[in-house]
């Protein structure tokens, strides 16, 4: 079970009601965030205090946290900048398939991400559900519904999610098609849903929104985030009805607000205190910007939009649906709306009906300059530096409204990033999260993460993995807020995050045959022939395997420091002495060790 790093009695309670089987916990933990921060509110990553971390782990991270760094990263060849941002990381292999894709840079990149899109029967994650025991992941949402959602007991009702969570990483540390698995990624912390508030349906909405068209149309992908029964309940809009004798015609503004806040416009074209009439208007007649009345006004667009379920009290039972449904009797028909200057006044059931209000209104806020700017500043972002300049972000806007009604929109716009002159000179402007850390480490090392998740959901090793993870703050769809997890540097470099995410990524290091079998990563078969290897050869082989690059090209300070660190007073350019190797718990536990400490140095934290 995974709750938020908040209040200890309302933890202790919570872990009561769920093992009772009382899933109304749920609601009341949302209502609960609600009340303390407000649906729009931006909170920063909740970092654990000093006294939960064991002092021993302190001291040994002393030194490690990535804002450390002695002088500026050198940029890296492109392909190691793929490997690393486009990527989960390198894979033993990957940086050398790259460069035989073309005879420059420019054609390997467009050649790689051709690739990327191409269907590969030998991708381990396209058979994961099965080959690792996942029962739950291909369930419609009507039986996600029925079989979990309303069963009291707790481990049925969170199976999906659990498989969800784990597939997830499976994905990314296995999948041939990386940079699928990273546009995902961003687009699910876009479209952020806390996991628990939605529990198994968070496979529908990975499934059936995300995946369906996240390398697709935004207007496509738009349209099925809203329509789906998780974005629908996690913010409310299952129960946007329109009631002229309630307080505020009944219109609940929640999911409007964050459509327009979070989803397209964003919050750098939101004008408070502003009247509509008061928001000048762009070259396309339309206002730049939305005031709080165009908020009011999209909530009104979407009365109706709901899930069968929500209204059975109205004499449908049982429900016959768990996914879309516009109910008539609950949309706003007596109103026209005005959203950004534009009239939408589908007051009739011809022409589509009232729930072209809706269409129209997402075909509005997909197709706006501002919604352009918006989500290509945020891809600049993930894929480039926590401040790409205004000039890609402008020119990435471009292709993203040139291409607004082509299936393939997402890619191009993508594409124009990763082909750009900025993303090819520019390095260490990101570092990874702890999901990234992670997952780039087990990929460095070839780990079978399915063997760990491929266990019983109960497994020690299992729940450990996953427990280890949510410390980090970085668990997939364990983001409270609707604003997804941070992707700047900032929350990431602190103590807690790291200290956590170096202790999870030592444990992986020092994993023996005894802790688990198959689970041993033999890192000293990976090594080498030690008995032949100097200690400044050891770490160049682990420095150039895990970061993708030369090890001379990475900080010459940091190298030094690991070299020191692997010779531990012995000459560093001369075979290991055969006192240590047979001593078997010394040398290959100081390899280990390197490895776990390579993983937490800039080199390897910088994307």
């Amino acid at each position: 079970m995974r709750f938020l790093p908040s209040d200890v009695t309302h933890q202790t309670t919570a872990r009561r009601l769920l093992g009772d089987g009382k899933l109304g916990v749920l609601q009341a933990e949302k209502a609960r965030r609600r009340s303390a921060f407000g649906s729009s509110s931006r909170q920063p990553l909740r970092r654990r205090s000093a006294e939960q971390i064991p002092p021993s782990v302190v001291a040994g991270y002393a030194g490690q946290e990535v804002q450390s760094r002695a002088g500026e990263p050198t940029v890296p060849p492109l392909a190691t900048i793929v490997g690393q941002r486009l990527c989960y990381g390198p894979k033993d292999g990957d940086i050398a398939a790259f460069n035989a894709l073309g005879a420059n840079d420019a054609a390997r990149v467009s050649a790689w991400i051709t690739s990327q899109l191409a269907a590969d029967p030998t991708d381990p994650g396209a058979a994961l559900e099965v080959s690792w025991g996942f029962d739950t992941l291909t369930k419609v949402e009507g039986d996600l519904w029925e079989e979990h959602y309303r069963n009291p007991d707790w481990q049925v009702f969170i199976q999906p999610l659990n498989e969800l969570e784990r597939r997830t990483i499976a994905r990314a540390t296995h999948s041939t098609r990386q940079l699928q698995e990273m546009i995902f990624g961003f687009w699910h912390n876009h479209f952020s849903i806390y996991g628990e508030d939605v529990g198994p349906m968070m496979v529908s909405f990975d499934r059936d929104a995300i995946r369906a068209h996240g390398m697709g149309n935004f207007r496509e992908l738009l349209g099925a985030v809203v329509k789906s029964w998780s974005m629908l309940a996690y913010l409310d809009n299952k129960y946007n009805s329109y009631a002229p004798w309630a307080e505020n015609d009944g219109i609940n503004e929640n999911f409007a607000r964050e459509l327009l806040e979070l989803h397209t416009l964003g919050d750098e074209h939101y004008y408070p205190g502003l009247t509509p009439d008061e928001v000048p208007n762009g070259t396309d007649g339309l206002k730049i910007g939305y005031t709080d009345t165009d908020v009011t006004q999209a909530a009104r667009c979407l009365t109706g939009w709901t899930t069968e379920d929500a209204y059975i009290w109205e004499g449908f039972w049982p429900p016959t649906q768990y996914e879309f449904s516009f109910y008539q009797d609950w949309h706003d028909v007596v109103n026209v709306k005005t959203v950004l200057g534009q009239s939408i006044d589908n007051l009739s059931d011809s022409d589509g009906g009232t729930q072209a209000d809706g269409e129209q209104l997402l075909d509005l806020l997909s197709g706006h300059r501002g919604t352009a700017v918006f989500v290509s500043r945020k891809l600049c972002r993930r894929l480039l530096a926590d401040d790409p300049s205004e000039t890609l972000v402008q020119s990435t806007a471009d292709v993203f409204q040139a291409h607004a009604a082509s299936s393939d929109q997402i890619i191009r716009v993508v594409r124009h990033i990763a082909e750009s002159s900025e993303f090819a000179s520019t390095f260490g402007e990101k570092v990874k999260r702890p999901f990234e850390v992670i997952v780039s480490q087990m990929r460095g090392l070839d780990y079978d993460f399915g063997l760990t998740m491929g266990e019983d959901q109960q497994s020690g090793r299992a729940n450990w993995f996953m427990w280890q993870l949510y410390l980090t703050g970085n668990m997939p769809f364990g983001w409270g807020p609707p604003n997804g997890f941070p992707d700047v540097k900032a929350p990431w470099i602190g103590s807690s995050p790291r200290v956590l995410t170096w202790w999870f990524s030592n444990f992986l290091c020092h994993l023996q045959a005894s802790d688990g079998g198959p689970h041993y990563i033999d890192i000293e078969a990976l090594t080498g022939n030690l008995a032949t290897m100097t200690p400044t050869e050891i770490v160049d082989y682990w420095v150039e395997r895990l970061c993708g690059r030369d090890p001379l090209t990475v900080n010459s300070a940091e190298r030094s420091a690991l070299i020191d660190f692997m010779a531990d007073g012995d000459d560093a350019d001369a075979n290991l002495d055969p006192w240590r190797l047979a001593e078997d718990w010394r040398a290959p536990a100081q390899i280990r060790t390197l490895v776990s400490l390579i993983a937490m140095s800039p080199s390897f934290l910088y994307r």
